[in-house]
């Protein structure tokens, strides 16, 4: 991957329901999303021009309605999903998608991290 300009939405936490057990599917549990978008037009061509950037908030209230708007069992699948449906519905050319799930075990937090590109 070359070196190139990168928005960072860090911390985002998202309400949703995700998991294997009943008991995590009954109730809405909190995820924290940590995103890097690597936008199709580089911050020097943008020129203060918001046609050309990246709405992050845009992306950001997407990305929540998208998450809330069904059930995962898997972290995995779940962060597949959020990469696949901002590269389709924003102009960047690739993304890292980090989801930790805070209270996933007794004592820790467990994450996954995907990068994706446009293909």
């Amino acid at each position: 991957m070359n070196q190139q300009d990168k928005i960072l939405i860090q911390d985002l936490h998202v309400q949703a329901k995700i998991g294997v057990l009943e008991r995590e599917q009954e109730v809405l549990q909190p995820l924290i999303f940590n995103l890097t978008l690597y936008p199709t037009v580089q911050f020097d061509q943008v020129r203060d021009d918001l046609n050309l950037a990246v709405n992050y908030a845009q992306v950001s209230e997407e990305l929540l309605t998208f998450v809330q708007a069904k059930q995962h069992y898997l972290l995995e699948t779940l962060a597949e999903e959020v990469a696949q449906f901002l590269l389709t519905n924003f102009a960047i050319t690739a993304i890292v998608v980090r989801i930790n799930k805070p209270h996933a075990l007794a004592q820790s937090s467990v994450a996954v991290e995907i990068y994706r590109s446009k293909k």
